[in-house]
């Protein structure tokens, strides 16, 4: 940081000028071909650090997948957030299809779980045809972390659907036991 405090102070036209720069070129580094002015304006509005910009550089957060989760929704990300969504691969795709499955608007923090702890729309669609058909979030978590899964349920139940709720599912898998 101190050198970007010291290139601000050593251009002519004042530390105003090299912010515009070092924004540009960051934003070029980073966005491709942007409106710079527009850029300026709208990151001088949010106050986003450089070391933020270059931070969502680094992991991917490209304007397209900014826009693409714009789109879903999500307009007021904070570049930490973005790069979280980033680094656990909860990419729009996995956004879109949770929300084809009935999990619209969640938070960047349960993305962020169920990619971590691997929820997918594979193990939703799987844990529907058991029987289990809306499954909240941390409970979806709270499985997985505990090892049921489809199988575990089936073995459990005998083959019948929805034997047990998900509570008792994880309760028993954390007793080990299978009765």
């Amino acid at each position: 940081r101190a050198g970007l405090d010291a290139a601000r102070i050593a251009l002519p036209h004042g530390p105003g000028h090299a912010r515009a720069e070092l924004l540009g070129h960051v934003a070029r580094t980073a966005f491709g071909d942007v409106d710079l002015a527009a850029c300026d304006r709208h990151l001088d509005h949010l106050r986003i650090p450089i070391d933020q910009l270059v931070n969502l550089r680094i992991h991917g957060a490209s304007a397209e997948f900014i826009r693409a989760l714009k789109d879903l929704g999500y307009d007021k990300m904070d570049p930490d957030g973005l790069v979280n969504l980033r680094i656990h691969g909860a990419s729009p795709e996995f956004v879109k299809e949770l929300r084809g499955l009935g999990y619209a608007r969640l938070s960047t923090n349960e993305l962020v779980n169920m990619r971590i702890h691997g929820v997918s729309p594979e193990l939703i669609k799987a844990l529907r045809d058991l029987g289990y058909e809306r499954v909240s979030v941390d409970d979806l978590v709270n499985m997985r972390i505990h090892g049921v899964t489809p199988e575990f349920i089936r073995r459990v139940n005998g083959g019948k659907v929805a034997g047990g709720s998900v509570d008792d599912l994880v309760n028993m898998r954390i007793h080990g036991r299978e009765e």
